[in-house]
């Protein structure tokens, strides 16, 4: 082949590689919306948590899994709240009074810190998309 084809052959190779990456990454965006739609579908927390363990197990659950906090971040997302006061109301789906008394902010006096939970951070985040979506 003289050297023109080899330089027009490899820009189509070029070409349809690159189409096939952009088409791979489209499907790979659309099976993530999926499998989140599909997780979606169960509910994350049908009750709140009233034994400590069972509670602490879900954290370490949230930690590993990015799918599961966003479940948990739009379940706490639905629950709306437009105020402060309301959207701490938003942590009763999460634990009974039995189990939060186990928490503090800061986790002093041998209280576990709440501060540091991940579904505390879940749901400051909700919040924050409540607030910025109400006032942004």
């Amino acid at each position: 082949m003289p050297p023109r084809k080899d330089k027009d052959f490899e820009k189509k190779v070029m070409g349809s590689l690159h189409i096939t990456s952009l088409r791979l990454m489209e499907h790979y965006e659309q099976l993530d919306t999926i499998i989140s739609r599909r997780l979606c579908q169960d509910d994350i927390i049908t009750e709140p948590f009233s034994d400590l363990s069972e509670f602490l197990d879900f954290e370490k659950e949230l930690q590993k899994c990015q799918p599961k906090r966003e479940m948990l971040l739009r379940f706490m997302s639905s629950l709306g709240g437009r105020t402060a006061s309301t959207r701490s109301d938003n942590f009763e789906p999460l634990l009974t009074d039995e189990v939060a008394v186990q928490f503090n902010w800061t986790g002093t006096l041998g209280k576990i810190a709440f501060k540091r939970l991940q579904s505390t951070a879940v749901v400051l985040c909700a919040a924050h998309e409540l607030f910025t979506s109400n006032h942004g």
